[in-house]
């Protein structure tokens, strides 16, 4: 089986993990949704960013 798109979701530690995976291979990443990601990840999410593919992120805030 082949996935060819995937939504990922990445929550703390696998946020890294999710970002790594989308920076690797973005085109296979359809959107990317961080939750309550680490120190780390925030480096990664703005490397993310720098896509040149705009990907849809959506942060998620803590309550």
């Amino acid at each position: 089986m082949t996935i060819s798109k995937a939504d990922i979701l990445g929550y703390s530690m696998s946020s890294i993990i999710a970002q790594e995976l989308t920076l690797m291979d973005s085109d296979r990443v359809d959107s990317l949704v961080l939750m309550h990601q680490t120190a780390m990840a925030k480096e990664r999410f703005l490397q993310v960013q720098r896509l040149s593919k705009p990907l849809p992120i959506v942060p998620m805030k803590r309550e």
